[in-house]
C-alpha cells in the first residue's frame, strides 16, 4: 500500500440520507470550486444526489429526453492497409448514440458525433463530423471496448449530416483513408456497410443503453457494474468520492491545495418500462477526511486527516 495510505487517518460517520430527489432532471453544476471550513450535512447530500443525477442524465437522460439519439441497425467494417492488428466487424446488429455538436455562427456545416458498438464482438468505432469542414466525415479504426479512439481517417460526402438529427443512416458508399502513426505513414482504409434506424425516445430500453455506455466518451471513468432488475426498476448502487476544495490550514506554504474528501454510497434508479423517470435514492456519507497536497515539495502523495465530528 502506499505512503498515503500510512497517512491517512479517517472518520466514519455513516448517516441515512432520506428521500427521493429529481425524476428526469437535466443536469446543473454538482460542487462549488471553493467551499468554506463548514460541512452542513445536507448541503453535501444534496451535491451528492444532483451529481448522481448528472451521470444518470449522461447515460439516460439525453436519450429520453431526444437531446441525443440512439440507432439500431446492422453494420460491416472492414480495416485495410493497418496490417497484423487488422480488425472486421461481421455484419450484425450494433447500437449507435449520435450527440449532435451546436452549430456556431454563421458556419456552413454542422456536426455531430456518432459511436457505433457491437456487444457481441466488443468492438465499436466513432464517426465524427465538425462544423469546421463542411462534408467531411472522420472514422476511427475499429476498437476493443475499452481502447481509446487513436488515428482517424477521413472522407467527403460520404454520409448524411449527422446535426440534422436524421431518422435512418446508410452506409453504403462509406470509405474512409488515413494513415498510421507509423515511420512511414502508411495509408489505411475503413470500409463501412450497412443501415441504421434512430430509436424513438419513448421505445428505448435499457439493454441498449447499457450496451452503448462503455463506447461513450466517459466510459473510462465507469466504475460501476450494471443496472439489477429489481421488480420494474433497474438499480445500481454506488460507491464513490465527492472532492471539495477547501481552504489549507493556516501556517500552510501558500502553494497547497486541500480537499475535503466525502466517501459516499447511493442508489440510483430508473422505471424499465418509461426510462424518463430516473432518480437517485438513499444516499449516505461514509466517511470524510481533508486531503492536502505542497505542489512544491515534489511528494507523490496527500497528506490526508480525519475530520472531526459535527
Amino acid at each position: 500500500m502506499s505512503g498515503r495510505a500510512d497517512r491517512c487517518w479517517r472518520f466514519v460517520a455513516v448517516i441515512a440520507g432520506a428521500g427521493l430527489l429529481g425524476i428526469g432532471v437535466v443536469p446543473g453544476a454538482a460542487q462549488d470550486p471553493v467551499v468554506s471550513s463548514s460541512k452542513p450535512v445536507e448541503r453535501v447530500l444534496k451535491l451528492v444526489r444532483q451529481r448522481e443525477l448528472d451521470q444518470l442524465h449522461l447515460r439516460i437522460g439525453r436519450f429520453t429526453s431526444g437531446e441525443a439519439a440512439v440507432f439500431v441497425g446492422e453494420l460491416k467494417a472492414t480495416e485495410r492497409g493497418t496490417g497484423l492488428e487488422s480488425r472486421t466487424l461481421p455484419r450484425g446488429r450494433v447500437v449507435a448514440s449520435l450527440v449532435r455538436r451546436e452549430k456556431p455562427p454563421e458556419s456552413k456545416g454542422s456536426g455531430g458525433t456518432l459511436t457505433a458498438v457491437s456487444a457481441r464482438h466488443d468492438l465499436w468505432l466513432r464517426l465524427s463530423q465538425s462544423p469546421d469542414e463542411p462534408g467531411v466525415t472522420r472514422s476511427t479504426l475499429l476498437r476493443p471496448m475499452r481502447a481509446t479512439a487513436g488515428v482517424t481517417g477521413s472522407c467527403r460526402a460520404c454520409l448524411a449530416d449527422l446535426g440534422e438529427r436524421p431518422q435512418t443512416l446508410g452506409l453504403d458508399r462509406f470509405v474512409a483513408v488515413g494513415r498510421l502513426r507509423d515511420a512511414l505513414g502508411t495509408e489505411f482504409r475503413v470500409e463501412l456497410s450497412g443501415r441504421l434506424e434512430r430509436v424513438p425516445p419513448n421505445e428505448l430500453k435499457l439493454p441498449d443503453l447499457e450496451v452503448l455506455n462503455p463506447g461513450l466518451e466517459h466510459f473510462l471513468r465507469d466504475e460501476v457494474q450494471g443496472f439489477t432488475r429489481e421488480g420494474g426498476e433497474g438499480i445500481r448502487r454506488v460507491e464513490r468520492q465527492l472532492r471539495q476544495r477547501v481552504p489549507p490550514p493556516e501556517g500552510s506554504p501558500p502553494q497547497t491545495r486541500c480537499e475535503r474528501v466525502t466517501h459516499y454510497s447511493a442508489e440510483r434508479f430508473v422505471d424499465l418500462a418509461d426510462l424518463s423517470r430516473f432518480g437517485v435514492r438513499d444516499p449516505r456519507i461514509l466517511s470524510t477526511e481533508v486531503c492536502c497536497l505542497d505542489h512544491d515539495s515534489h511528494g507523490e502523495s496527500e497528506e490526508c486527516s480525519a475530520e472531526e465530528a459535527g
